[in-house]
Formats: structure tokens, C-alpha cells, sequence
């Protein structure tokens, strides 16, 4: 990607609210993505997206000069449409419902071209600012309407953006849920200084990576999350069996005749899914951390397991398997996630070992048989 050089000057408040943004957006990096702020544009996620950052009061029409100067900066030769999938314009004005504008990001790229022409038109007869004509003579140059169709096929309008003091507000509220009330603002000033804080080579722009942001994130959440984390307390209404037929965790709890036993490893199956999403949204906890805690309890099964196959020449199979499946899903949980979570519940315990045993890495069975590799 090339820099761009028409990166305007903008008011204090302007540049504010476009810091908040790119803050917004690091909360839902992928691993392998960077943020770069005023390197090419406003607010780039590397490979995925652009956004132009406008906060202008009024409505927004398709005379308005924050629509015409947008498309413009696409439009200039170095700017690299290919590498993006989304452009977007996130800006505070409305846009009127009879605007032509209204329903924009359901048109067409030739729909979307087609109101660009007429208020062009329009604005071509009836207009009064030079600059505004001058933006739209460029953007409808016939030598570009070829890249213009290719940048309104991935043109968003995020019309009616929070304003600098609800965006900032959003982000305590929504992207720190794991912080105490407290301690919100204070994380949430550090995170913007760090933001802001990332302009290593000056000139350039700035520069966020998942890891980076990944990193002051998780020191500021145990820095001012208390130590007393509780787990999620997550309610799920009961899922349909059928559904589930052909995981393999559910036709390993059939093979040692369980069906009873079925609804209820479901349910723990999507709770412990659901929790763990819950953690990586808020930064609870680390990768590392949950991987540790799989492998403490895969290694205990395979422990547990060895156990019960020295019983087979003394016992029935499935009543040995059923009192496996039963020790190992209703004991208490002995390990934790970290030293400074509590005790890891029950539901999670077994989510994880429905988890292991529905993976094909370990092959892991609730059949006591020697046949199996532990």
C-alpha cells in the first residue's frame, strides 16, 4: 500500500474523535491484522478495511463536500482499492430519508453512480462553491469511472456516528466489561495515550498491531480487574439433541449407552464455548492460559483412563465406562484457568473434556477398551 498525501489538517476535536475511532476498531483486530492511522487514510485495519472519519454537524446529502472529498482521496492513483474489502465514510451527520442518499449502502455500484451524476448535474447548475464543483469534476472524470465503480462497490456510509463524548462512553461501556466501573476511564485513558503514542516514525503515520494492543490490554486488565474474577454466568435455553447428532462427543457418550446424559453435555458443550468467547472479548485471560488448563485435564483423563482399563478383566466394559464418564464429569474440578481466577466451575470442566473428546487430535474415548492410545 502507498501513502497518501491528502491527509487534511482538522480541527482538535476532529483529530480526537479519529484517535477514538481507531481505538474502537483495535478491540476487534484478528491476530494478523494492524491498524494505521493517517498512513493511508483516516483508519486502515490492514487487508480489510478502510475508513474516512468526518464530525460535521447537519444532515448529509450527496451535494455535501465530506461526500465528494472522500471519494476524491479513493480516486487518486497510489490509493490501492484491491487491497480493501470495505470503504467506509464513518461520519456524525444524518442523512435525510428523502435524501437519495437514503438506503445508499443497499444501491448498486451503478445505482450509486447514478446519484452521483445527477447531483452532479444538479450542483454543475446550481451550485456556489468552487471547491465543492471542483471535487466533483474530479470524481466524475470519465478516465476514472472505471475505478469509481470498483470503490462504490465496497462504499459504506456509517451516517449518524456517536459523537466524541458517546463513542468514548461506548467504549467503557461495551469494550471494557471486564474492568470494574472504577477503574474504566482510567484504562481507558491509558489505552487512548497508547493509541495515540504509536507514532514510531514521524511523518508516517501510526501504527497498531493485535499483539501490541493485545499486550497493554491484558497489563491494564490485571493491573485494575480485581482479583476475585468470577466466571460468566451464562444461561442458554436447551438446545435441540438432533442438531448435534454427528459430533463426536454426543456419539461417545451413545457408545457407553448415556443417551440420559446427552442434553446436559450439550449444554455444558456450548456454555463453556460461549465463555470462552466472552473471555478473549474482554481479555480475562490468555490463549496460554486456557491451553495450559486443556492439557492439565487431558492429561488426567488419559491418567483416569489407564486406570479403569487395568479393571477390565474384572468388570462389564460399559458399566465401567459409565462410572468413568461419571467420576470425571461430576468431581469437583481440582485445577484452575490461573492462580488469581476462583475455582473453575463445573460446566466448564466438562465443556472442556467434551471439547478433547470431540477433537480427532487426541482420540479420546468414554469406551473403556484397550484398544485406545493414551
Amino acid at each position: 500500500m502507498t501513502n497518501l498525501k491528502n491527509n487534511a489538517s482538522r480541527s482538535t476535536e476532529g483529530i480526537i474523535y479519529q484517535f477514538l475511532a481507531a481505538l474502537n476498531a483495535c478491540f476487534d483486530l484478528a491476530p494478523d491484522e494492524e491498524i494505521y492511522i493517517e498512513r493511508f487514510g483516516d483508519v486502515t485495519v490492514s487487508h480489510d478495511s478502510q475508513t474516512e472519519v468526518k464530525t460535521t454537524a447537519g444532515n448529509l446529502t450527496e451535494k455535501s463536500e465530506n461526500l465528494w472529498k472522500t471519494l476524491n482521496n479513493w480516486l487518486q492513483e497510489k490509493f490501492e482499492v484491491g487491497h480493501y474489502n470495505s470503504l467506509f465514510l464513518l461520519i456524525t451527520q444524518k442523512i435525510s430519508k428523502k435524501s437519495s442518499l437514503a438506503e445508499w449502502n443497499e444501491k448498486s455500484p451503478h445505482q450509486k453512480l447514478a446519484i452521483l451524476k445527477a447531483a452532479g448535474g444538479d450542483y454543475k447548475s446550481k451550485g456556489k462553491s468552487e471547491s465543492i464543483l471542483r471535487l466533483i469534476k474530479e470524481v466524475l472524470a470519465e478516465d476514472k469511472e472505471k475505478k469509481l465503480l470498483l470503490v462504490l462497490g465496497k462504499f459504506q456510509i456509517l451516517s449518524r456516528a456517536p459523537s466524541s463524548k458517546d463513542l468514548y462512553n461506548h467504549i467503557l461501556a461495551t469494550r471494557l466489561m471486564s474492568i470494574p466501573d472504577k477503574n474504566k476511564k482510567v484504562v481507558a485513558d491509558a489505552l487512548f495515550g497508547y493509541v495515540c503514542s504509536k507514532n514510531d516514525r514521524p511523518g508516517d503515520g501510526w501504527v497498531i498491531t493485535y499483539k501490541d494492543f493485545a499486550e497493554v490490554l491484558g497489563n491494564l486488565t490485571q493491573t485494575y480487574c480485581p482479583k476475585n474474577f468470577q466466571f460468566p454466568n451464562i444461561e442458554i435455553s436447551d438446545p435441540e439433541p438432533a442438531n448435534f447428532e454427528e459430533r463426536n462427543f454426543v456419539k461417545k457418550i451413545r457408545e457407553i449407552e448415556c443417551e440420559e446424559e446427552i442434553l446436559d453435555a450439550i449444554k455444558d458443550y456450548l456454555k463453556t464455548n460461549e465463555a470462552i468467547t466472552q473471555f478473549f472479548q474482554h481479555y480475562s485471560c490468555s490463549p496460554d492460559d486456557l491451553s495450559t488448563y486443556s492439557n492439565e485435564l487431558l492429561q488426567l483423563f488419559r491418567r483416569k483412563y489407564r486406570s479403569k482399563v487395568r479393571r477390565l478383566d474384572r468388570e462389564n466394559p460399559i458399566d465401567l465406562s459409565q462410572d468413568f464418564y461419571s467420576e470425571m464429569t461430576t468431581t469437583v474440578p481440582s485445577s484452575k484457568i490461573s492462580v488469581d481466577w476462583p475455582d473453575t466451575p463445573m460446566y466448564f470442566r466438562n465443556g472442556t473434556l467434551h471439547e478433547l473428546t470431540d477433537s480427532d487430535e487426541h482420540d479420546l474415548r468414554w469406551l473403556v477398551c484397550e484398544c485406545m492410545n493414551t
